[in-house]
C-alpha cells in the first residue's frame, strides 16, 4: 500500500476531448517491487476511467520524497499524435488551488501559520485591502 504519499498529481490539459486510441502510455523508469501491485491497479484505473475521456495525462507518485511511479498516457498533441512523456508540460490551471490549500493546512497543523493573522504578516508587500 502507499503510505505517506509526498505527491500524487494528475496534470490534465485544458481541452477535454476523448482519446481516439486504446490506452497508450510511456513509463519513466521502473516501479519498485514493493509498489508493483498497487501501480498495476492504478494504471488499469487510469486507462479505463481517465485516459478514455481526455487526450493525455501524466501521473506521478512519490513516497517519502522518492518518485516511485511516473507515466504518461495518451497524447500531448492529439492532432500530431505526439505522446505524453515525462518532459510534457501542461498548463497548471486550477490544479494550483488544491496544492496551495494543502500547503496551508500543513503549515497550520505545524503551528507555522495563524489563519486569523493578516496576510501582511506573511507577505508584507501584499496591499491592505481594508
Amino acid at each position: 500500500m502507499f503510505r505517506r504519499i509526498g505527491f500524487a498529481g494528475l496534470l490534465i490539459p485544458a481541452a477535454l476531448a476523448a482519446q481516439a486510441t486504446p490506452c497508450m502510455s510511456r513509463r519513466s523508469g521502473s516501479v519498485p517491487a514493493a509498489y508493483a501491485d498497487v501501480v498495476a491497479r492504478e494504471r488499469t484505473l487510469v486507462c479505463q476511467r481517465l485516459a478514455t475521456q481526455i487526450p493525455g495525462v501524466q501521473v506521478a507518485v512519490a513516497v517519502n520524497g522518492k518518485l516511485v511511479w511516473s507515466e504518461g498516457f495518451g497524447y500531448a498533441d492529439a492532432e500530431r499524435q505526439q505522446p505524453v512523456t515525462r518532459e510534457t508540460q501542461f498548463r497548471i490551471g486550477s490544479v494550483s488551488k488544491p496544492l496551495t490549500a494543502t500547503a496551508v493546512v500543513l503549515l497550520y497543523e505545524q503551528g507555522k501559520l495563524d489563519l486569523d493573522a493578516p496576510v501582511q504578516r506573511y507577505v508584507p508587500s501584499f496591499p491592505d485591502k481594508g
